[in-house]
């Protein structure tokens, strides 16, 4: 069914079907109307501010303040006499030079300058860096000989049996077999791989009932170093030692 409604901005009939019941503009350029940013100016011509030639403004050029590109451009070359000149020194030749007061960065007098700026910090950086990878290969060492003494010993504790395979590491622990504040070596040859807890409840002190079990116990751990090929003499490193 076929209704006339009338457009609440130019008073005009028009159709409205069904399906366009809340229909109320006849046109797009009413609907345009309606909706068009509400700005209202007390005049609808501005005074440029170069020239102070009149030009007009409407709602889609509001903010324009210069009548053509020639204004616009002679205010550029306005901005960048009242720039401030200041005089720097150069880093490497220590030349002094004029440069703009908003470059702030500008270290060097010209281009030439500037290579040997930047070679002599790749000069700084590449004479620092050997010494990060010597403590990196240094630290994987450490890591690789630890392992050595947790595959030998099948990631097992030594003492109780526990299974320490895949555990976080402060879980897994090397003991010295003869206590190391004894004067017990950190070689292979006296280290056991050991859970947490037995290591902290295992006493510091030799007495003369578990000297035989600590000989047993140095037997067994060379053996086991011959079987994979590891030396007696193989230096661990701890940290808080």
């Amino acid at each position: 069914m076929i209704k006339i409604k009338n457009c609440v901005i130019c008073e005009k009939e028009f159709e409205v079907t069904p399906m366009t019941t809340s229909k109320k503009y006849c046109s797009p350029q009413c609907y345009a109307i309606k909706y068009q940013p509400k700005i209202r100016y007390e005049s609808n011509r501005r005074e440029c501010l170069i020239c102070s030639n009149s030009f007009e403004v409407t709602w889609r050029n509001h903010s324009k303040k210069y009548c053509s590109p020639a204004c616009i451009e002679a205010n550029n070359q306005r901005i960048k006499k009242a720039i401030e000149i200041v005089e720097k020194h150069c880093i490497i030749c220590n030349c002094s030079f004029l440069s703009e007061s908003f470059k702030t960065t500008k270290k060097y007098c010209s281009e030439q300058c500037r290579k040997l700026g930047t070679k002599k910090n790749a000069e700084q950086l590449n004479f620092q860096r050997p010494e990060v990878r010597i403590d990196r290969k240094e630290e994987m060492e450490r890591v690789s000989k630890r392992e050595q003494i947790y595959k030998r010993d099948g990631y097992l504790c030594y003492y109780c049996g526990i299974s320490l395979f895949n555990k976080h590491a402060s879980s897994i622990t090397l003991d010295h077999i003869y206590p190391k504040s004894l004067g017990g070596p950190d070689t292979a040859s006296n280290l056991v791989t050991s859970c947490k807890d037995c290591n902290s409840k295992k006493n510091a002190t030799v007495d003369v009932s578990n000297i035989d079990l600590i000989k047993t116990c140095l037997k067994d751990v060379n053996k086991r170093n011959e079987t994979f090929n590891i030396s007696s003499d193989l230096k661990i490193y701890f940290s808080h030692r």
